[in-house]
């Protein structure tokens, strides 16, 4: 059966995952435990997977193409092979990816596809469909996918998988999730060059449709203000950008 095991998947995140330290893995924790949160009290069908937003890099292009791409959750219990049917996606997500959709930004799902055993470095590839537009689509390569965004080739190789962290700390239960999301970005990393951005999930409200940023963090010392805590200015940029591109997302 052409399926990934757990411990396969850990390894990958050790290669990809450049440093693992408490507040990243909290953050990362967190993430999951929100979403199932929601889908604990009745929202399930309104929240999405987690994901990763690419835009445009260059010079007068920069944002021109903007896509969200979200995956499947690998299941190492599954079969993955090359002739099995591939998910239809939820109508929550296909509702939120409308709204991006509204908002400049294509939204795509992508299904696992596994041709060479169990090893997630060669035999795993990603097989993506659009949503959130009237027509229906039918599932084609990553690349097919996003040939008409006109991200730029990487044309030079870039080793993505060159880390070795500790990643014995995310529970068993994380790990799928997480191998999927990192698969994935590596996947679109290898092939193209764009700014990329975690999405930590997208919140379909009755109103309004919400971005997530979700954090962490334990206090930080210093001799001059004692404890404290800090965040980058990245996900600010990201929620800005997320504002900017249409008034019904409202960050969270």
């Amino acid at each position: 059966m052409p399926s990934i095991a757990l411990p396969q998947m850990r390894q990958y995140l050790s290669r990809s995952i450049a440093s693992l330290n408490l507040n990243k893995l909290r953050g990362t924790l967190a993430e999951v435990d929100f979403r199932d949160h929601l889908s604990s009290i009745g929202f399930a069908g309104r929240v999405s997977p987690g994901g990763w937003i690419a835009r445009r890099k260059g010079e007068n292009v920069f944002a021109h193409s903007t896509v969200a791409i979200f995956p499947e959750i690998v299941d190492p219990a599954q079969d993955y092979g090359p002739n099995r049917i591939l998910p239809n996606p939820s109508q929550g997500l296909h509702t939120i990816c409308a709204t991006l959709h509204q908002s400049g930004i294509a939204s795509f799902y992508s299904a696992a596809t596994i041709t060479a055993g169990d090893d997630p470095f060669v035999g795993m590839t990603w097989q993506a469909i659009e949503l959130g537009v009237p027509m229906q689509g039918q599932y084609q390569s990553l690349a097919q996918a996003l040939t008409p965004l006109q991200f730029a080739n990487r044309e030079r190789r870039y080793n993505h998988l060159r880390y070795h962290t500790d990643t014995s700390l995310i529970p068993d239960g994380a790990v799928p999730e997480e191998f999927s999301k990192e698969h994935l970005r590596v996947s679109f990393s290898t092939a193209y060059m764009a700014e990329l951005s975690d999405i930590d999930g997208i919140f379909w409200g009755r109103w309004n449709t919400y971005p997530i940023e979700i954090k962490e963090k334990t206090p930080a010392p210093s001799r001059d203000m004692g404890l404290f805590f800090g965040l980058d200015v990245g996900p600010f940029v990201k929620l800005a950008f997320y504002a900017a591109k249409r008034g019904n997302l409202h960050s969270l």
